[in-house]
């Protein structure tokens, strides 16, 4: 579970291109690219995956963010899929702390 965390966190990482002043690179990762919509889906399944489960995502990224009531999709999983769309809940999203230590 953890190297799929780690991989989800670099996602997130690299979404940060979106500001870069490169107009190429910042747009490689828009919503409406390909392959921002098959990363999406891929984030979907794995948020499937993690409900079906037992397994527990340990995110090192401390992330405030607002989900619906009942939603119990990890936060990671719930901004990821927020910043993939391009849905506008996606600017209510704040970092607030990112650990450097494996066990938090």
């Amino acid at each position: 579970m953890r190297a799929t965390t780690e991989l989800l966190e670099l996602l997130l990482g690299v979404l940060r291109t979106r500001e870069a002043a490169d107009v190429r690179l910042r747009m490689l990762l828009q919503p409406h690219q390909q392959i921002t919509k098959a990363l999406a889906r891929r984030v979907e399944r794995v948020s499937e995956l993690v409900e079906e489960s037992t397994a527990i995502l340990s995110c090192r990224v401390q992330i405030n963010i607002e989900k619906p009531d009942g939603d119990h999709t990890p936060d990671l999983l719930f901004a990821l899929r927020l910043y993939l769309t391009g849905d506008d809940g996606a600017n209510a999203i704040h970092i607030s702390r990112i650990s450097d230590r494996q066990d938090e």
